[in-house]
């Protein structure tokens, strides 16, 4: 059943009512954060006790989106901060976002590192671990839009349709933890129709809008969404690899019980994948290109790649590296993991801890890492920065996870792909015994000449 009524736009002058009822789907985990429990907690609707959306962090990311491809149509749709005149409100109404099928709730381990010091901590300052609740991959949820236009004015649908594509090409991000790969949705359905109050048709179908049922609406438009160029995206890094060995990236919980149940287990999702969290990738990447920009004397850049402030602050910047979570392997042979058992020693005696045997569960397998540089910041020299770590990563002088010291979390690099967003050029990196760069488009060269060229000289 189709519901919910446009609000009267008292004053505004329009002739012509635009409804879209859009369906989207999560690809990754999503943080709305609470207002009411604590900040690590999910936003839950006061009526139905489920997670919802407000309909003011849907229109925050439109208005945002507009404003990046249509910046002089931001205000005339969204509204102006200065309402000297009835122009000055909003055409687009939006509805909070509703969801549609049962929702998987993920709990996930943070740790925020006091960067001074580069450990976590004190319980007096920033930097504790805490746990951090997400509705996981694959959750549903609908929206309603309402775009009051005039007749002469098409671009303002156009706008709305263009920000559409872009949702249904995966380019839109809803809530906290972005950079960490939270929030990427995609469109999975759309219903349109027209209202033309200038007609009598028009007017009665408005009157009796909640009323409609789906076989009044126009389910065809998805693919008839124009393809919006990406102006927000400067590069796509994409490095394939496996596991030497396995890794361990620790969850707050194990799934087993029993005897013979391990005492940690690697992390995974709510399609019950066995993952590195955007997170936890963005952290290690993070540390190792710290210590290049210093040697580079170049440090500056990593509050550029990175942001600062908390992540997603709002009293920070954001930064322009957005990392997504990574899948290990295939989940059958990672559920049937042998355990893995260790003893924990005292460092002052040498001896071994009372009860000190425990047992942990690693993952293994194929990994496919995703990493996005934002068009902002310097995106050459991020990308060249980013480059020295993932070189890092393939020869062993970085892992991922935890078990560094007994071997965990190195992987094996067999390619690093950098697409360049403008002209969908390819670099392309071959590790292995004989390793062999093919970049006919100069995009690593022009990233370490950028580099070079940045706030000092490399050594």
């Amino acid at each position: 059943m189709i519901t919910g009524r446009g609000l009267t736009m008292k004053g505004l002058n329009y002739n012509k009512i635009h409804k879209y009822i859009v369906t989207a789907v999560c690809d990754g985990p999503l943080h709305i954060g609470s207002s009411v429990g604590g900040a690590e907690e999910v936003l839950i609707h006061p009526v139905n006790g489920l997670p919802f959306i407000q309909a003011s962090s849907i229109a925050g990311v439109f208005r945002s989106c507009c404003n990046s491809i249509e910046p002089q149509l931001t205000e005339k749709l969204f509204g102006s901060a200065i309402m000297d005149s009835i122009e000055s409100q909003s055409r687009v109404r939006i509805s909070d976002g509703i969801f549609t099928r049962q929702v998987i709730m993920e709990l996930r381990p943070h740790v925020r590192i006091n960067r001074r010091t580069g450990s976590v901590a004190s319980a007096n300052e920033s930097g504790q671990k805490f746990n951090m609740e997400y509705i996981g991959a694959g959750a549903e949820f609908t929206f309603t839009i309402y775009l009051y236009s005039k007749k002469d004015k098409p671009e303002f649908k156009a706008t709305i349709d263009k920000i559409l594509g872009v949702l249904r090409d995966g380019g839109l991000q809803f809530g906290a933890k972005r950079s960490s790969g939270a929030g990427c949705v995609h469109l999975s359905n759309l219903l349109y129709k027209e209202f033309d109050l200038t007609v009598p048709k028009g007017r009665e179908d408005w009157s009796m809008e909640e009323e409609l049922t789906e076989d009044a609406y126009d389910d065809a438009r998805i693919e008839s969404l124009p393809a919006v160029a990406d102006r927000c995206k400067a590069y796509t890094v994409i490095v394939k690899g496996t596991t030497e060995g396995s890794i361990l990236v620790k969850g707050i919980a194990v799934n087993e019980f029993g005897k013979n149940a391990p005492d940690s287990e690697n992390i995974q999702n709510a399609n019950g994948d066995y993952i590195v969290p955007g997170s936890s990738l963005r952290g290690a990447l993070r540390s190792q290109m710290e210590k290049i920009a210093s040697y580079l004397e170049k440090d500056s850049l990593i509050a550029l790649a990175f942001g600062t402030g908390n992540d997603d602050s709002e009293t920070g910047n954001t930064g322009n590296l957005i990392f997504s979570d990574t899948v290990i392997g295939d989940r059958e042979s990672n559920d049937k993991m042998p355990l893995f058992h260790r003893i924990h020693i005292d460092k002052f005696t040498g001896g071994v801890f009372h009860n000190g045997l425990f047992s942990e569960k690693d993952a293994a397998g194929d990994m496919v890492l995703k990493i996005e540089i934002q068009n902002s910041n310097q995106p050459e020299e991020t990308l060249a920065l980013l480059t020295l770590a993932l070189r890092d990563l393939a020869i062993h002088t970085m892992s991922l996870g935890s078990g560094y010291s007994i071997g965990k979390g190195m992987i094996k690099v067999d390619t690093m792909e950098i697409l360049r967003i403008s002209d969908q050029r390819k670099a392309i990196i071959f590790f292995g015994d004989a390793p062999e760069v093919k970049d006919p488009a100069g995009i690593l060269t022009t990233a370490f000449d950028a580099l070079k060229e940045y706030g000092g000289i490399v050594k």
